[in-house]
């Protein structure tokens, strides 16, 4: 699992990396849990957008 907490308020989409959509979240939420328990052991691209429309890109490594 991972915690994200953002001073603002963000919705997000977790991608593999081939593109493949894994998991998303249309909420806009200041603090996100993203389980990815059910997700194999690899290495995954987190998009945060804010309700403004910024887009913030961070790999996340599951192993």
């Amino acid at each position: 699992m991972f915690n994200v907490q953002t001073s603002d308020e963000v919705s997000y989409t977790v991608y593999n990396l081939l593109g493949k959509v894994i998991l998303s979240s249309q909420q806009y939420l200041s603090n996100q849990v993203i389980d990815l328990e059910k997700e194999a052991r690899a290495v995954y691209v987190l998009q945060l957008k804010t309700k403004t429309g910024e887009i913030y890109t961070q790999r996340l490594i599951k192993e």
